[in-house]
């Protein structure tokens, strides 16, 4: 209770991560401080006037108090991981990156490329930047100190998207074509490019399915306005694209910008799309389309599960269940 009035008065956008028995909350606003706002420190980056408030609470879920309360000037981005909790922000084309585990700190060249363009592993921090015509690999110790970094990554280029998984790391880029590429990250202190695909379009968004299975999600040419495209891809060794589906009709996908719009179930994936759930069948290797549904709401408030043979949707306080078999005319509340 505590914690909603102090976060609601002056509320804007609220986002959380959970660690354990700790919930991190950052709330977004364009208000004043409240007079009323306690807390432990106030810290700004950049000018400051004009610029949004970035609210970060710890909450202890054993006994729902606040541990721990910081407010910054600026849109900062939080990064819970393994070990350690980073907060950073980009200001023109640097990133400024604090461990707040340690108080360490550190401001590197280049802009990391979203939420997911940055990975602790092994008590040290693997990140992507981009800079003008330059993309690099950083690796920072649990100090914040630059430990390793590999320049010059498709120069001239964009990130489009950016996937770290286990041992390796997946980087897209575009300029004309996409370059897929494959990092091998299984030593920290020295990761090293393996592999690299160029194919047509580009990726937005990319999930690693097993240690040998990677399914991109983008456009089938540059164009923007060009069809939604899915691709399969083996990375066992090197990268090899073994298949693709073109979603006829469909120019923009909700998992873009929001990844929670994606529920992999057994050999289904379930891609909420604004009033729809599109529902990927993988078959001997193959993307299939298999069926759409209808969601009741436009922007798909519902929430998607699968559970045993079946897609459940919980939208409007009600449940509905579809069966997973040759069709989806088994339906019922």
């Amino acid at each position: 209770n505590n914690f909603l009035k102090q976060a609601w008065s002056f509320s804007s956008k609220i986002s959380f991560s959970l660690k354990k028995q700790t919930l991190f909350v950052k709330e977004l606003s364009y208000k004043d401080i409240p007079t009323d706002f306690a807390c432990e420190e106030i810290l700004y980056l950049g000018e400051g006037k004009g610029m949004p408030l970035s609210a970060f609470y710890k909450i202890d879920l054993s006994d729902l108090e606040i541990s721990e309360q910081k407010l910054f000037y600026g849109d900062i981005h939080q990064h819970i991981d393994i070990e350690n909790e980073y907060l950073y922000i980009a200001s023109y084309s640097d990133t400024f990156i604090l461990n707040q585990k340690n108080s360490s700190s550190t401001q590197i060249k280049g802009i990391i490329p979203g939420v997911f363009g940055l990975k602790e592993k092994d008590d040290h921090l693997l990140l992507f930047t981009e800079k003008s015509s330059s993309n690099n690999l950083t690796v920072l110790n649990h100090n914040l100190e630059n430990t390793y970094t590999l320049n010059g990554i498709a120069p001239g280029e964009s990130i489009y998207s950016v996937k770290f998984e286990e041992d390796r790391a997946y980087l897209v880029t575009f300029k004309t074509v996409d370059p897929l590429f494959s990092f091998d990250i299984s030593d920290v202190t020295a990761p090293k490019l393996i592999a690299e695909l160029k194919v047509p379009g580009f990726s937005r968004y990319m999930e690693v399915m097993t240690d040998e299975r990677l399914i991109t999600f983008g456009k089938e040419t540059g164009d923007w306005y060009s069809e939604v495209e899915l691709n399969l891809y083996d990375t066992k060794t090197d990268l090899k694209k073994i298949s693709s589906l073109v979603l006829s009709g469909i120019d923009n996908l909700s998992v873009f910008w929001d990844h929670h719009n994606i529920e992999f179930h057994r050999d289904f994936l379930f891609l909420k799309n604004y009033n729809k759930v599109i529902i990927i069948k993988i078959e001997n290797e193959k993307l299939l389309h298999f069926d759409t549904i209808r969601l009741q709401s436009y922007y798909g408030n519902a929430q998607i599960m699968g559970y045993l043979n079946e897609l459940r949707v919980f939208e409007n306080g009600i449940i509905t269940r579809y069966h997973l078999f040759n069709n989806l005319s088994g339906v019922y509340e």
